[in-house]
């Protein structure tokens, strides 16, 4: 249920990803949330939920669940600070930060259409991104830890503390024919991700354990379907 009023929702800046110097952009800040009321709550982006400097809107949550909710999102930059401000409460993310444990991982992708079928991505025009596909983060034992829909443009993320026994999973759309196409088309380039290909195991509908699979998991993890 999702209600107006309550106790604020505080902003919670957790650790800062720091990718090397040859890294461009060079740190990723990972925040969450705290939302101490029993309901969900939204806030529009704007004056009572935005970041400075501009834009306003860096992909922050506009939906506030109950509780203590940790990698919501993250938020790249190269120098500076990022502060993120909700109804007059702020957490900064900063080049001095707290770092993030060595194993935190971005887990990206696109949701695409491969038209002809030979599970690689051809060109956005041909083969554009797909919005509104579920995509859940499974632990070892099959649970769902988190869940995500893909964007207008097909893209997803995570922000996994450790991959190691974790999975990506993706449902087919249930009111199209679409199916999920090859997986891996390219192994014999990056086996298990790769940029231009689909991840997602037809079978079994989700990844290989991510914590095998080589780096970097940022948008390499993609999810294929075909017609």
């Amino acid at each position: 249920m999702i209600l107006p009023g309550g106790s604020a929702v505080t902003p919670v800046m957790q650790c800062v990803i720091d990718r090397g110097t040859n890294a461009n952009p060079r740190y990723a800040g990972v925040f969450g949330y705290n939302n101490p009321n029993a309901f969900a709550k939204t806030l529009a982006i704007g004056s009572t939920n935005r970041f400075a400097p501009n834009p306003q809107d860096r992909g922050q949550a506009t939906l506030f669940l109950p509780g203590q909710q940790r990698n919501v999102f993250y938020v790249n930059f190269n120098s500076g600070t990022l502060v993120w401000t909700l109804n007059g409460l702020t957490a900064t993310a900063a080049t001095n930060s707290p770092l993030c444990a060595s194993t935190t991982k971005i887990v990206s992708g696109i949701a695409f259409l491969d038209s002809n079928g030979n599970g690689l991505r051809g060109t956005i025009v041909q083969e554009p991104g797909l919005p509104l596909i579920v995509v859940n983060l499974l632990d070892a034992n099959g649970a769902i830890l988190d869940t995500r829909l893909t964007a207008l443009d097909g893209s997803y993320s995570f922000v996994v503390d450790n991959p190691a026994g974790r999975f990506v999973q993706a449902f087919q759309p249930a009111l199209t024919r679409l199916k999920f196409t090859a997986r891996d088309a390219n192994a014999s380039i990056t086996p298990g991700n790769d940029v231009n290909d689909s991840s997602i195991d037809p079978a079994t509908w989700r990844t290989l354990n991510l914590g095998l699979l080589p780096n970097p998991l940022q948008g390499t993890v993609n999810i294929g379907l075909k017609p």
